[in-house]
């Protein structure tokens, strides 16, 4: 009995086959797509994350009011003043840089804020750090290249005042009631000429600007943080 020879194919896989150079590749692509996904999900992740903590910016009401530092402030005459000489009047106190761009956007609109303001028991005033001016002509001049000619304008002597609040960022804004108490902050610049902003600032004098030195014992309901 003559017994035949099986042919056995040894010539390599053809591309595309199972287990050929093709199906190496096809892993590798399907690898490196899977890499990319995962990198795309990670970047969306980290965007909403920024995204949530951007939208906390807004007013900051305390749920105690806060005694005001001493420090002094100069005019443009040179006269110095504290913010307790404010006394009687809700304070908007917006501390801000030559050196900062959207301080200088919002000068514009903080003139029309005060123009329609300015009746109602609301002063509002804006304070620099002194070193950042050769003089008053400088100090003049660059409020009036941004149309902020007309607000009450002020220095802060040696950052004093900027210290004793912890501010280190522009723009950042006090708000102090009638009590001279610090009762909120707004951290970051707001288009000051929108009627719902200025309508927001009227609610928040209505219920803080006669609020006193609450006993932590006894406690109030915490007014959350809102978008300005």
């Amino acid at each position: 009995m003559v017994m035949k020879k099986k042919n056995v194919n040894l010539a390599p896989a053809r591309k595309g086959s199972p287990c050929g150079r093709g199906s190496l590749l096809t892993g590798f692509a399907d690898f490196s797509n899977l890499v990319r996904g995962l990198i795309l999900g990670l970047l969306i992740l980290a965007l909403n994350i920024s995204s949530a903590f951007a939208n906390q910016k807004g007013v900051n009401i305390f749920e105690y009011p806060r005694d005001l530092p001493k420090a002094k402030i100069m005019d443009k005459n040179g006269k110095a003043y504290t913010l307790q000489d404010f006394d009687g009047q809700f304070l908007i106190v917006i501390f801000w840089s030559k050196n900062c761009a959207p301080c200088l956007k919002e000068m514009k609109t903080l003139e029309v804020f005060q123009e329609k303001t300015k009746y109602d028991g609301i002063k509002l005033i804006i304070v620099s750090n002194e070193r950042e001016w050769s003089g008053a002509k400088e100090y003049e001049k660059i409020l009036k290249r941004y149309n902020g000619e007309n607000l009450d304008a002020y220095t802060d002597r040696n950052g004093d005042l900027m210290s004793a609040f912890g501010i280190h960022s522009f723009p950042n804004t006090v708000l102090i009631n009638s009590k001279n108490l610090e009762i909120g902050r707004i951290r970051g610049s707001a288009d000051w000429s929108d009627k719902k902003v200025i309508e927001h600032m009227y609610k928040i004098k209505a219920e803080n600007n006669t609020r006193g030195h609450i006993n932590p014992n006894i406690g109030i309901k915490k007014i959350k943080v809102e978008e300005l």
